[in-house]
C-alpha cells in the first residue's frame, strides 16, 4: 500500500499487508486507520505511518472494499453477508449483516449510516454497531456500481437496465426515479446537487437532485473524471479527454488520452489523477487553481431535539471563520 500526497505526489509511507499474490480490496480510509482485504484476512493500518494494528481473519470471501464508521471495519464478502467487526476489540466477534444476492462493489458511508448494493437489485442500509438491517430498497433489476450518497440524507442508486433512483436514507422512501433509456455500467456521481449518469453508448446525462428532471445531456462522454466550479471532465469512448461547460454541457475542447492506462473518478475534489501499469501516477489541475476546490463537504449533523419536541434554543453567533490562506496572523500563529 503506497500513501500518496494527493497534491505533492511526495510519498508519506508504503506498507505491505497481505501477500502480492493475492487478490486484495481497494483500501478503505480515515482519519485515523486503513483497512484492505487480502485474500482472506483483513489488514487495519495506521494512517499516519501505516504501521500494522492488527489482523483478522474474514469468515467469508471479501469483496469490493471495506468500510471504516463508528469505531468498527465492515468488510463486504461475496456470500452477500458484511462482517463487521471492532477496531479496539479484534477479537470480539463480529455483527453479521445478511443480504440477498452477491456484493461485488464497496459500502457507501453516510452520516449515521453505511449502504451497499447487492447484484440481486437489493440497496441495504444498517447503523453501524446496530444488530439488524434499517431496510432494504430494492430495484429488481442488476445494480451498476456503489450507493451514491448526497448530505443530510438523499441516496442514489443506478441499475444496469438505465434507471437512476433517488431515495431517502431514513426510511427507504422513492423520492423519484429518472430513466436515461440505455444501459448503464457505472454508478451515479453526485457534485454540487446534480448527479451525473454516464450510458455504456449515449452520453453523460446530467440530472437535478431535487426532483429528477434533466438539466443536459453530453454525447459520447463515458466517464465522469472531475469537476470545477465552471467545468466538467469526462473520457470519450474514443479515448479523449473533454472539457464541458458544466451548466450546459456544451463541449469546450477535447485532449487525446491515449497514453494513459488508468483515468481516476475524482467526486472530491476538482483534481485530475491518472496513472499508467507500470507505476507513474499524475496529478493535473486548471490553471492558476493552487488550491483545491473541494466539493459539498459534508454539514455538521444537526443538534437533536429537546425533549419536549422543541428545538432547542439556538447558539449565539461567535467569531468570523478565520481564512488560512489569507496571510493575516492570527492569535493562534
Amino acid at each position: 500500500i503506497h500513501a500518496i500526497d494527493a497534491e505533492t505526489g511526495a510519498t508519506r509511507w508504503v506498507a505491505a499487508a497481505g501477500k502480492r499474490d493475492y487478490p486484495a480490496s481497494t483500501p478503505a480510509v480515515s482519519e485515523e486507520f486503513v483497512a484492505v482485504a487480502n485474500g482472506s484476512t483483513v489488514y487495519l493500518l495506521n494512517s499516519q505511518d501505516g504501521s500494522l494494528i492488527w489482523e483478522r481473519k474474514v469468515k467469508g470471501i471479501p469483496s469490493g472494499s471495506a468500510a471504516i464508521v463508528n469505531g468498527q471495519v465492515l468488510v463486504t464478502t461475496l456470500q452477500g453477508i458484511v462482517e463487521s467487526y471492532q477496531i479496539d476489540n479484534p477479537a470480539k466477534l463480529p455483527i453479521l449483516y445478511r443480504s440477498r444476492g452477491s456484493i461485488h462493489f464497496s459500502p457507501t458511508i453516510t452520516r449515521t449510516s453505511v449502504a451497499w448494493a447487492t447484484d440481486r437489485g437489493d440497496v441495504n442500509l444498517v447503523i453501524p454497531g446496530k444488530q439488524h438491517i434499517l431496510f432494504r430498497f430494492m430495484t429488481n433489476d442488476p445494480i451498476a456500481g456503489p450507493v451514491a450518497y448526497l448530505p443530510p440524507e438523499q441516496l442514489f442508486v443506478a441499475t444496469q437496465t438505465g434507471f437512476l433512483y433517488s431515495f431517502d436514507e431514513s426510511h427507504g422512501d422513492i423520492l423519484w426515479q429518472y430513466s436515461t433509456g440505455e444501459r448503464v455500467e457505472q454508478p451515479p456521481l453526485v457534485i454540487n446537487g446534480v448527479a451525473y449518469l454516464a450510458t455504456k453508448y449515449g452520453g453523460m446525462h446530467a440530472v437535478d437532485t431535487v426532483d429528477g428532471s434533466l438539466k443536459w445531456w453530453a454525447s459520447g462522454v463515458q466517464q465522469l473524471v472531475a469537476a470545477t466550479d465552471a467545468h466538467l471532465y469526462g473520457v470519450t469512448s474514443d479515448s479523449f479527454f473533454v472539457v464541458l461547460d458544466i451548466s450546459n454541457g456544451t463541449l469546450l475542447t477535447r485532449i487525446p488520452a491515449y497514453e494513459n492506462d488508468f483515468v481516476f473518478t475524482n467526486t472530491v475534489s476538482d483534481r485530475i489523477y491518472i496513472g499508467t501499469r507500470d507505476g507513474l501516477v499524475q496529478c493535473l489541475h486548471e490553471r492558476g487553481a493552487a488550491w483545491p476546490t473541494i466539493h459539498s463537504p459534508e454539514p455538521a449533523p444537526e443538534s437533536p431535539p429537546g425533549e419536549d419536541g422543541e428545538p432547542d434554543a439556538k447558539e449565539e453567533p461567535g467569531e468570523a471563520p478565520v481564512d488560512p490562506f489569507s496571510g493575516e496572523k492570527t492569535d493562534a500563529a
